[in-house]
């Protein structure tokens, strides 16, 4: 049985915070990007142009190698089980994206998790 995640109280629906989409920086959704020819990149959605394709996020930390999650969707909204041994690099200022597949939205905890995994440097 599935478990629902949002409850109505009085005619307004209220979302879990574990499963909320994850925002801050001015507001902005915390995605994780996954592209045709790079790897995939977590970081605000600062504009998506479906027509080319395109995201540009911003403080985008490059998803080299995880672990702790089967798909890129796990690891968006229930984070990494061992990010001691996750490969994500420092956040860039900005990244521009092309070639675009696919755009996960993470929870809080997704995003805290992915954040949270400390730089990799070789």
């Amino acid at each position: 049985m599935a478990t629902k995640k949002n409850i109505t109280v009085d005619g307004i629906e209220y979302v879990r915070a574990d499963t909320a989409a994850a925002q801050n920086k001015e507001g902005l959704a915390y995605v994780v990007v996954r592209c045709r020819g790079a790897s995939p990149h977590a970081g605000y959605l600062s504009e998506y142009d479906a027509a080319t394709r395109t995201a540009i996020l911003l403080e985008a930390r490059r998803l080299w190698r995880w672990y702790g999650a089967q798909t890129l969707s796990d690891l968006a909204q229930l984070g990494t089980g061992k990010p001691a041994d996750c490969k994500f690099n420092g956040p860039s200022i900005r990244v521009v994206l092309t070639e675009v597949d696919e755009i996960v939205t993470c929870s809080a905890a997704g995003m805290a998790s992915i954040q949270g995994v400390a730089t990799w440097t070789a």
